[in-house]
């Protein structure tokens, strides 16, 4: 959970805790981090590692478990970020831990 750090700062100010970050924003941070393994990883090991990290930020999310598959079938990363990018939420479905009104 790369918000973590930020509810914990949170919680030492005595603030509140920060909203769960919506669906759009997940995959601008996935596409960072991925940019960012890339950068100090190189591509083959960014590649074989993001397999994993890139599922963990859609957990739970409508059609997590067929993008995970697809993630995991992705021949190079160019596949992954073009998945990462198709991948959208079914209407009218909220997203996990959000209610319909938020």
């Amino acid at each position: 959970n790369p918000w973590i750090y930020k509810n914990i700062e949170n919680a030492i100010r005595g603030e509140a805790e920060q909203k769960p970050a919506n669906f759009e924003d997940r995959k601008k941070v996935v596409l960072r981090h991925l940019e960012l393994a890339i950068e100090t990883e190189g591509e083959r090991l960014a590649y074989l590692k993001s397999k994993k990290m890139i599922c963990w930020y859609f957990k739970n999310y409508p059609g997590a478990h067929e993008f995970r598959a697809s993630i995991n079938r992705a021949a190079n990363l160019a596949e992954m970020r073009d998945l990462i990018h198709a991948y959208t939420l079914r209407p009218g479905r909220p997203e996990p831990g959000l209610t319909a009104e938020e």
